[in-house]
């Protein structure tokens, strides 16, 4: 179930439906707050024939949202990047519109313009509706004319070139995805979370209090409330009980710590650090988002204890935790929607997946939270081994100093740096005793490894690109026909995926491993010249590397060094909280 409204540029028949919704919307919600002489000036706005002059040729845009022929929202843009007007019809309020025309509107300013910033000034209904988004303040509240308004900004994107690859992923896959890696890390875990998220999205929807758009965020951010346990507890997760019993101030501040610096979200990232705490105590912070920490800290227990009592399961039980342990609103709220949704059956059954993967339709990331999400994923693979994170950064950074260097054009490039991201994905489903093994591998470890692929295929098609999936899938392939696991030859060997047959054995070569160390440049260029000769490795990708080693080795060095920075600061702030807590 997507959202299910068309959003599109308006035609002109449409203008007049467009306007009367902005002025009984404005009527409705924003009047009340304006001066006589700012209601009818924005009357007169609405209503001035040079207006809808300016639309018909093209110099003041306006979008739609539509249910079935039914006009339920507007969105116009003046001076290119100017919000204009911004209406959703009473009715359809708090489904995801307001949000779906934003993202719609900055697709077409990205694609169609080239631009990457888009201003508003927000009437003071729309403020918190602009802030959720990401705009900021310019400057504080202004009044002219009797108008009384906000002056922000929204910068799209800040990395132009690689923005458009996002187009090549939903919102929605981009959560089906991260659910799917961390399970490949442990299944346990992830289980848990997604049944957490369930219980507290069942809880505040029945409060009405968020769109279904801001649900769905919350939704993605309880999934992942444990992530810091994928690092901190690896040898208790199995063991749910022990686990939620144990003091829990490790992985919730990890977690903190991860979403803070490496999330598109850090706004919600407290909400990991919380989730554990007692509710009396919770109380005490100033913090927009502690109800819903409070809402996963019991959706977190009643989870734990529901599967490990089985059937003598009470969840009247925490009553007694009522107000102290735990938030006695929240209990209420909880034992109300159990027996109104039926939410522990559900759970039980499994049925509730099915309305899970539906809140998600509803997230809509703009094109520079996807990234974040994606580069995200780089550093979940430190779950597992940390070389991981090193590898895979050191593979783009050559995928993209080779593409850069063979002139490719930016979309071919951008598939090429996202499937260099994701291309060993899989190897988070391979034994990391046979990965880790000081020695040559056996021939039913080797067979082993290389289904590494496949559990990369069947994690990633289906939600990213099939030119991106093609390119990452075929990183083990040879043109002479000996690789895996197609025995693709030269002539069915794009040149995208060429480049990342490189980068992918150079990053292997220069970086240590458990049964050796780096190899040399010398060994390196050999290595490259040999399997170029037969037919092994493309021609060009090759020559390029070869020619400008040293250069091309500088550059990844210097950029594996910025990008791990981030990594390593938060694993040391970890450390100095560790040490200052005695965990």
């Amino acid at each position: 179930m997507g959202i299910p409204y068309e959003i599109r540029s308006a035609y002109r028949e449409e203008w007049e439906d467009a306007m009367s919704l902005a002025w009984r919307t404005f009527m409705r919600f924003e009047a009340d707050v304006y001066s006589p002489e700012g209601v009818k000036n924005f009357e007169n706005f609405i209503t001035d024939s040079t207006l809808y002059r300016m639309f018909v040729m093209g110099a003041y845009q306006m979008f739609v949202a539509l249910d079935g022929k039914k006009l339920v929202g507007m969105l116009t843009l003046r001076d290119r990047v100017h919000i204009s007007l911004l209406f959703v019809d009473e009715k359809y309020h708090r489904r995801g519109i307001g949000r779906a025309l934003i993202q719609y509107m900055s697709n077409y300013l990205l694609t169609e313009l080239q631009e990457t910033r888009v201003t508003v000034n927000s009437s003071p209904y729309g403020v918190e509706f602009y802030h959720r988004l990401g705009f900021r303040d310019l400057r504080p509240q202004e009044k002219r004319d009797g108008i009384i308004y906000t002056p922000m900004e929204f910068v799209l994107l800040r990395n132009r070139r690689r923005g458009k690859f996002m187009e090549y992923i939903r919102s929605k896959d981009i959560y089906l995805l991260m659910r799917d890696i961390l399970k490949l890390i442990n299944p346990t875990l992830m289980e848990h979370g997604s049944r957490v998220a369930y219980i507290v999205y069942k809880m505040l929807q029945e409060e009405n209090r968020y769109e279904e758009f801001e649900l769905a965020d919350i939704v993605m951010v309880a999934t992942m409330h444990d992530i810091g346990a994928y690092k901190t507890e690896k040898s208790r997760i199995n063991d749910m009980l022990q686990y939620e019993t144990r003091d829990s101030m490790a992985h919730s501040i990890y977690g903190y710590l991860f979403f803070k610096y490496l999330s598109p979200v850090p706004d919600m990232s407290k909400v990991l650090m919380y989730h554990c705490r007692d509710y009396e105590k919770l109380q005490t912070v100033d913090y927009a988002y502690k109800d819903v920490a409070a809402y996963v800290n019991i959706a977190e227990k009643i989870d734990i204890y529901s599967n490990t009592m089985g059937a003598q399961f009470d969840p009247r039980m925490f009553q007694k935790q009522a107000g102290t342990k735990l938030s006695a609103t929240g209990l209420d709220r909880f034992y109300q929607c159990d027996a109104k949704y039926n939410i522990l059956e559900k759970i039980k059954d499994n049925s509730y997946k099915e309305e899970l993967d539906e809140i998600a339709e509803y997230m809509i990331f703009s094109n520079e939270d996807k990234k974040t999400f994606m580069d995200m994923l780089i550093y979940c693979m430190g779950f597992v081994r940390e070389s991981m994170v090193l590898d895979t950064v050191t593979t783009i950074c050559i995928c993209e100093e080779i593409s850069s260097r063979l002139f490719l054009p930016d979309q071919e490039r951008e598939m090429i740096y996202y499937a260099a991201l994701l291309h060993d994905l899989g190897m988070l489903g391979i034994s990391q005793d046979i990965l880790q093994a000081p020695r040559k591998l056996k021939p039913e470890e080797i067979k082993h490894v290389r289904t590494h692929v496949g559990i990369t295929q069947e994690k990633l098609e289906h939600k990213v690109d099939a030119e991106v999936v093609s390119i990452a899938l075929a990183h083990h392939e040879r043109g002479d026909g000996n690789g895996y696991p197609k025995r693709l030859t030269d002539k069915q060997i794009s040149l995208q995926q060429g480049v990342l047959q490189v980068g992918d054995v150079v990053s292997a070569l220069v970086n240590k491993r458990s049964y050796r160390d780096a190899v040399s440049k010398q060994q390196v260029l050999r290595l490259l010249n040999e399997e170029a000769d037969k037919n092994r490795f493309k021609r060009q990708p090759v020559m390029v590397l070869v020619e400008s080693y040293d250069e091309v080795m500088a550059h990844v060095k210097k950029e594996t060094a910025r990008i791990l920075k981030m990594y390593q600061t938060l694993n040391m702030q970890y450390q100095q909280v560790s040490t200052k807590y005695k965990i």
